[in-house]
Parts: structure tokens; sequence; C-alpha cells
């Protein structure tokens, strides 16, 4: 759950909004401490709502752009209200890392795909044929051999997968 959470606000950055920014303030470790990006260089925390806007003037020497990064990332971290859950409590750092191992990466998610080609329509649980969204009602067609009042529907289980 925390992993989505974070994908979630995580994708609330785009170039279009969050651009020509340090690289410590960049989306992954911002989304880590529950910021997402409300609008262009704007941050709003997703528990207690404090907005912190980051504008770094590109006229600024680098020294100054590189301690006004800092200020900001400090911000980032201490902004949040008291009672925020963010406050003392990021995502992990893991969070932030990406895969190196590609082919590693490759292999798993064939293996994934393997796996799931091996789920057969007739291998998953039976469900009551009313609740087969897509028809409304008990409409699905029955397995042969079943007997009646089982209410298990070929459909229910397909629309499953």
């Amino acid at each position: 759950m925390a992993d989505e959470e974070y994908l979630k606000r995580l994708g609330t950055y785009s170039a279009s909004v969050w651009f020509g920014k340090p690289p410590n303030l960049q989306p992954p470790f911002l989304a880590r401490y529950g910021w997402s990006c409300a609008s262009s260089s704007l941050l709003r925390c997703t528990c207690c709502h404090v907005a912190i806007y980051v504008d770094i003037d590109n006229r600024l020497s680098r020294p100054l752009c590189d301690r006004a990064a800092k200020i900001f990332e400090g911000k980032v971290r201490g902004s949040h209200k008291e009672h925020c859950i963010w406050k003392d409590n990021p995502c992990p750092e893991s969070f932030e890392k990406l895969p190196t191992d590609y082919l590693q990466v490759a292999a798993e998610v064939a293996d994934r795909a393997v796996t799931l080609s091996d789920i057969r329509p007739m291998t998953l649980p039976c469900l009551p044929a009313g609740l087969n969204k897509e028809t409304g009602g008990g409409e699905g067609k029955e397995r042969e051999g079943e007997g009646e009042g089982e209410g298990k529907s070929l459909d229910a289980k397909v629309d499953m997968l």
C-alpha cells in the first residue's frame, strides 16, 4: 500500500510543472517525504496540506543555487505540521532506487508472465453467477456437470482474469 501511495505522489510530477530543479529536489526524493506536485513549482503535503513554493532563480551563481537547494531540501524534510505522519517518517530510501540489473528484471517479468499464463479458467475459484458484473446478474453460462443451484459461472471466472 505504501508503495502504491508513493507512486501516486510521484505521478503528480511532470516536465511541464517540475523542471530545472536541482538533483536533491527530484520527484522520487520529494514523494518519499509525502509531497505531491500541486502546480508549477508548488509542493503540497498529502497529509497536513502544507505548501512549499520551490523557485530558484537561474541567474544566481552556482554556489548560491546550491545553497538555495539545500535550504529547500531542509524545508522538504521539516516543513510538515507537528502531527503530520511525514514529519519524521519518510518512505524508505529504496523507493527512490530504480533497478539497475535489467536482465534480472526482465527475467522476473518473464517468470511472472509464465505463471499467469498457466492459470486456466477452470482452476479459478467459482463465484455465484449473481456476482457477474458485465451481465448484471445471473445470466452467465453454467459449466457442464455442475449441480443446479451452485451458481458457478464460467463468465464470472473469466472476469477475474
